[in-house]
């Protein structure tokens, strides 16, 4: 077929459609102009290079493979849970002795399971003219859920460092601040204490997502190429996984700093603080995700943090909002800075 370089990937990655741009030309399929929307739900594209969820076993992969295809379009007797743990033992047999079925985290050691997913398919065989559907929304996202929660019991050193952070940063602007929010001739103390936890929840959240969800990119790619599940069902799942982590660390930063300060104790005030800290912390999050999908983790990084300062300087904070020329009062409407702080400043 040709050396390494010839373009023997590049040429199934563009008649699969997996590769679409800076491409030329008009594909045919038996005579025909090739409708790729048709196309895709006809065909399955088996990449060359295996993209799989590293702190997962190979069972396990198999598993959810199994769980996204197996749909409601599928034969009853076929959806059987036991039915199908067979058909997955048989794919992990083809592996050797069955050992490396538990193995994950070294990527080695994680067989060509794409090769036996072709040996050993998980759908039915298409009948001519015959549309393979993906399954429903709730499947998808059921799955992604539980894909989703092995992977965080597993990477417990990200977990831990979230806490820790979030710990910390929380004690040190806790004690540089001590007592700001109980003396009136300390004012300016305390709004610089209010801009500094909107910065923390800000760079925290964001720089997390865009530093680790481009290492998702190749898996949601072939995923969703093939029909694992949408797009919709996976940015939620996404967002519903890192919930209670988020809210878990926003609620203890937020009870050491505020304590620590001495803002007033009432549960209203205490709610509003941790409420207006967690939605800032969110929209962090879903930059941080639009940044991550349009960026590698180099670029990413200089990008988000770049993007912040127009929000900072039209947050009111250090220039206030009614000094600002009228050609950037704009500005103003667009950054959530601006909302986060105002929020702590009506407490």
């Amino acid at each position: 077929m040709g050396p390494s370089g010839a373009g023997k990937s590049t040429l199934l990655d563009v008649l699969s459609g997996y590769k679409k741009s800076n491409v030329n030309g008009a594909i045919y399929v038996n005579g025909r102009i090739r409708n790729l929307n048709a196309f895709r739900k006809m065909t399955c594209y088996i990449t060359q290079d295996d993209h799989l969820q590293e702190l997962l076993t190979v069972l396990e992969n198999m598993r959810i493979a199994a769980d996204f295809k197996l749909g409601p379009h599928y034969p009853i007797q076929e959806k059987d849970a036991r039915h199908g743990d067979d058909k997955i033992q048989h794919m992990v047999a083809g592996m050797g002795n069955g050992e490396c079925m538990d193995w994950f985290g070294d990527p080695s050691k994680v067989l060509k399971l794409e090769t036996l997913r072709m040996k050993y398919p998980l759908q039915r065989p298409a009948k001519e003219n015959t549309i393979l559907q993906a399954t429903n929304q709730w499947n998808q996202l059921k799955t992604l859920m539980r894909r989703g929660i092995i992977r965080g019991k597993r990477d417990t050193t990200l977990t831990h460092l979230r806490i820790g952070v979030n710990i910390i940063v929380a004690v040190m602007l806790g004690f540089l601040f001590i007592e700001g929010g109980n003396e009136g001739s300390r004012v300016l103390d305390n709004y610089n204490l209010m801009f500094a936890n909107l910065m923390h929840h800000s760079m925290t959240t964001m720089m997390l997502t865009v530093l680790t969800f481009p290492t998702e990119m190749a898996i949601l790619r072939k995923e969703h190429f093939n029909r694992y599940y949408s797009l919709k069902s996976y940015y939620t799942s996404v967002t519903l996984l890192d919930i209670p982590m988020a809210t878990f660390c926003c609620f203890i930063y937020t009870v050491i700093v505020y304590f620590l300060s001495y803002q007033p104790p009432e549960v209203f005030r205490f709610a509003m603080f941790f409420t207006i800290s967690l939605l800032v912390a969110f929209v962090a999050q879903s930059i941080g995700l639009m940044v991550g999908a349009w960026f590698n983790v180099v670029n990413g990084t200089f990008i988000a943090p770049v993007s912040s300062i127009p929000m900072m300087m039209f947050a009111g904070f250090g220039v206030t909002l009614r000094d600002l020329p009228p050609y950037l009062k704009w500005g103003s409407y667009i950054s959530y800075l601006r909302y986060g702080l105002e929020g702590y400043v009506g407490l």
